[in-house]
């Protein structure tokens, strides 16, 4: 087996399992040490495949393939015109209110070379050894501790819904980790994880949940330098006597090879660098905002979940949430933009900030050693983000 094990992409097959436990759960995960367990031997049971297109995946219908402890009932359409008859379903109830009968749906398929400590047979040995590969135990803890976070919440709000309208219901969850079908997708997809609700028969579309998934990491964009550089150059728009240089400079990096190319690549850093920082321009506030929004979020609007090792709790990023403080602020008022040059990294943070450590998010850059010793050049451009884009 390659290596090359990535920790957030096992985190990100365990959180799937972790949202279909929720689901199942007719206590909502109350119970975190069956919800551990339940987790833990789906692991073992997720199969590593080697085939043309390597992919480690796990399959089930739950309570069909596993009841996972809970109460069931036999399907009777006299109930309900969508439930098949005969299938089992799990039954869940609040307070007064009829019963729904709930099936849940779980796929998961992840890149073996990534992730194959983290399942199946391998697996099952760190669990035989009473531990867990690199700091996942920690992870999986701060998960399912972290019940008051912005995902838990949606998860049991989209249960509610049908719990309590004093109907009964036939619901269908269906949560999908496709980490590699969603590398290859089309436009600026940040979803991992999907979660589509069927409700007696109806897809409930603008129920959807997507769910970008992060371990430790606030790195939304990993460039290479040319990328990097067209990503500043649309942050900065320069404009005039820049702008023409700007443009030449790409034009020279286009043409150019090796060191030449190195140069021409750091005289244009240096001068979008100089142009951001030095920036009048009334519309760098919106371009900006824009900029990150996209980065963070895609075109599916995916809400962002960094699962940490440290501390107790996730980090996350939502939609609406950053949008409302783009607008609103902290004092009721639209955020103004500035940018800072740091000795690594360029931040974009608020006006009149002082404390650099709050920023929306910086274009971090690595530099490297020419060879012949004479200075250094620009070998990748990093975006991350700050913690005033974190949900709080």
């Amino acid at each position: 087996m390659a290596t090359g094990v990535k920790e957030g992409s096992i985190i990100e097959g365990i959180m799937a399992m972790y949202i279909a436990m929720i689901f199942a759960d007719p206590d909502d995960g109350e119970n975190m040490q069956k919800v551990k367990s339940n987790i833990s031997n789906l692991r073992k049971q997720t199969i590593l495949q080697e085939s043309i297109s390597p992919r480690i995946g796990i399959k089930r219908l739950f309570p069909k393939d596993d009841p996972l402890g809970y109460d069931i009932a036999s399907g009777n359409s006299s109930i309900n015109p969508n439930m098949s008859n005969g299938q089992p379903y799990f039954i869940q109830q609040r307070g007064d209110n009829p019963a729904d009968y709930i099936q849940v749906g779980l796929e998961v398929y992840l890149k073996p070379a990534e992730v194959y400590p983290g399942f199946g047979d391998e697996y099952a040995k760190y669990v035989e050894q009473k531990r867990d590969y690199g700091k996942l135990a920690k992870k999986v803890d701060n998960l399912l501790a972290s019940r008051g976070s912005v995902l838990f919440r949606r998860l049991i709000i989209a249960k509610k819904k049908f719990l309590l309208n004093k109907k009964t219901d036939v619901i269908r969850y269906n949560v999908l980790a496709d980490g590699v079908t969603g590398e290859q997708a089309d436009g600026n997809i940040k979803a991992d994880i999907m979660v589509t609700i069927f409700a007696n028969g109806q897809e409930l579309v603008k129920d959807q949940i997507n769910i970008s998934v992060k371990s430790d990491s606030s790195t939304v964009a990993n460039l290479g330098v040319i990328k990097g550089m067209e990503a500043m150059y649309s942050v900065i728009s320069p404009r005039g006597k820049t702008a023409a240089k700007a443009e030449t400079l790409l034009a020279n990096i286009r043409g150019a090879k090796r060191e030449a190319k190195l140069q021409y690549v750091s005289a244009l850093f240096e001068l979008l660098s100089d142009s951001l920082v030095n920036s009048n321009d009334p519309k760098f506030t919106d371009r900006a905002f824009n900029f990150i929004e996209e980065a963070i979020f895609g075109d599916d609007m995916a809400q962002v979940v960094d699962v940490k090792s440290s501390g107790s709790k996730i980090k996350e990023m939502q939609p609406g949430q950053f949008a409302a403080y783009r607008k609103y602020g902290d004092k009721g008022k639209p955020i103004k933009l500035i940018a800072k040059k740091m000795s690594g990294d360029i931040r974009i943070m608020p006006k009149g900030e002082t404390n650099s450590n709050n920023f929306i998010f910086k274009f971090r850059f690595k530099k490297r050693n020419y060879k012949d010793g004479s200075g250094q050049y620009v070998d990748k451009i990093m975006i991350e983000t700050g913690k005033l884009t974190y949900a709080k």
